[in-house]
């Protein structure tokens, strides 16, 4: 799976603004980084709602959180 964008809000100092960060073409590497403790990760009660445009893409991802929590 290519992720094409990751767009998020209510996450620390951005509040209800939507932001949006676009991932470069194929060939370039990505990397976010900062300070400890300033949003690189996730809690495990934070609700992360994600958008497939394909829907065999789609299929496959359900599919595989079900294998998890099985």
């Amino acid at each position: 799976m290519k992720l094409e964008s990751l767009k998020f809000r209510n996450i620390r100092a951005y509040g209800n603004n939507i932001q949006e960060l676009k991932f470069s073409d194929e060939g370039s590497l990505n990397i976010i980084v900062g300070s400890n403790g300033f949003g690189k990760c996730v809690s495990p009660v934070t609700e992360i709602e994600i958008e497939i445009m394909d829907p065999m893409v789609a299929a496959a991802f359900i599919e595989f959180q079900e294998r998890r929590r099985s």
